[in-house]
């Protein structure tokens, strides 16, 4: 049986930061470190994910950017 590995907070942040994506640490419902997007953020993390060959995760933004995100954040 597949595991999903564990949100690595530091990782994503430095991904992030690499492709010049701005974040803003949150926390998830649960009381797990997440983080927001911005539009032109999600559209280049997918842009990238593309890139490498990671279809199913750039799938997976796009249908993020398609059902438009959380809208009830400030």
């Amino acid at each position: 049986m597949a595991t999903t590995p564990r949100f690595d907070p530091a990782l994503f942040k430095s991904i992030a930061a690499a492709l010049g994506i701005n974040t803003r640490p949150t926390v998830d419902a649960f009381g797990h470190p997440d983080f927001t997007i911005d539009r032109a953020g999600m559209e280049r993390l997918r842009d990238a994910a593309r890139t490498l060959g990671e279809h199913d995760f750039a799938d997976g933004i796009q249908q993020a950017l398609d059902a438009g995100g959380r809208r009830n954040l400030p």
